[in-house]
């Protein structure tokens, strides 16, 4: 199981968030080298006619194909849950700020956030003061970036519950829980 210590440094990290209950924040810490062969494996995943892998709506087979081939892929995330509360947009805010502070701690050149118009200033408001000038912030949508259907994933099947967050638990090396 992996530690906060296994995040690689000058990592690309992809978040993604659920609100079904608790607000969970997943970022997902790829090394910058294995970011291509990586994003590769995991548009694989994608069904003929799809744009992308959105969890919520995959059929339980597909969801337990992705989730073996997020393991076999060496993936190291990080959670930041928040009870369920707070309002969206303060938990967002917190959980960001969590994510990011990890980031900047780990030299990270690279987060993508997957995009919600409504908050991308909030967003950005929230990164300024915490991000230095050596990591880039870029909000893209899920369509655009396949390595954001991992931390998607990640965070699914971890409000999901039961053995869906059980088979995640081997990618998780960091938690912060806040109130």
């Amino acid at each position: 199981m992996p530690v906060a210590d296994d995040l690689p440094r000058g990592a690309h990290v992809f978040i993604d968030e659920t609100k079904a209950r608790d607000y969970l924040m997943v970022g997902v810490w790829i090394a910058p080298d294995r970011v291509p062969s990586m994003r590769l494996r995991v548009r694989e995943l994608l069904l003929a006619g799809r744009f992308r892998l959105h969890f919520h709506k995959e059929r339980d087979v597909h969801r337990k194909r992705a989730l073996e081939t997020f393991l076999t892929l060496g993936i190291v995330a990080t959670v930041v849950r928040i009870d369920h509360g707070h309002a969206s947009r303060d938990a967002r805010g917190r959980a960001l700020t969590a994510l990011l502070g990890d980031a900047v701690g780990r030299a990270a050149r690279r987060v993508v956030i997957e995009v919600d118009e409504s908050l991308r200033q909030h967003d950005l408001q929230v990164a300024r003061p915490v991000l230095g000038p050596e990591t880039q912030l870029v909000h893209l949508r899920a369509s655009q970036e396949p390595l954001l259907w991992v931390s998607d994933g990640i965070a699914w099947s971890l409000q999901r519950g039961g053995a869906w967050a059980a088979a995640v638990e081997p990618l998780i090396a960091k938690r912060t829980e806040l109130s």
